[in-house]
């Protein structure tokens, strides 16, 4: 006889994948916060990292999913996962139109657009968009995603605990 049946598995594994998600999160977390830890920040560490917070946060979406997770559950777990998701590609935006806005700047500036007024206008134009949208996805990056993050770690931690009282 099987010590736990299919449902229990899954649990155990959305569990184990939800653990390991925070855990990585600490280790990142703490090495960019904490001095003593800076040493060990390197572009293998990063990469590495980032790579497994974002398969993790994939993973529990997923697993979330297919396990049929619901109510204040299944957002929070999905919460949790989407802000470990979402960090990566708001980071990546953030610098592409950062960049974008630079480039356009850079073709004002130099440029002798004088004579291609509705050129320059279209610069300007994508000069301003390109700003907006790298401080919006700043602001996604820094204080969206992280905060996404706390409030769905803590609300599937409580519900949980919760739910392990109740067995």
């Amino acid at each position: 006889m099987a010590l736990f049946n299919r449902n229990q598995k899954g649990m155990r594994l959305l569990i184990m994948v939800f653990c390991a998600l925070i855990a990585i999160f600490i280790i990142i977390a703490s090495s960019i916060s904490i001095p003593a830890f800076r040493k060990f920040i390197s572009f293998p560490f990063l990469a590495l990292s980032g790579i497994a917070f974002l398969a993790s946060g994939v993973a529990l979406i997923i697993l979330t999913v297919k396990e049929k997770i619901k109510g204040g559950r299944k957002k929070f777990l999905i919460l949790t996962g989407a802000s470990a998701v979402g960090f990566f590609p708001a980071v990546f935006l953030h610098n592409a139109f950062y960049a974008l806005g630079m480039a356009a700047e850079n073709i004002l500036t130099v440029g002798h657009l004088t004579e291609a007024f509705y050129l320059e206008l279209f610069i300007t134009i994508l000069k301003y968009l390109a700003e907006a949208l790298h401080i919006a996805f700043f602001c996604v990056a820094v204080f969206i995603c992280p905060l996404g993050l706390l409030v769905g770690t803590i609300g599937s931690a409580v519900l949980f605990i919760k739910n392990l009282k109740r067995i």
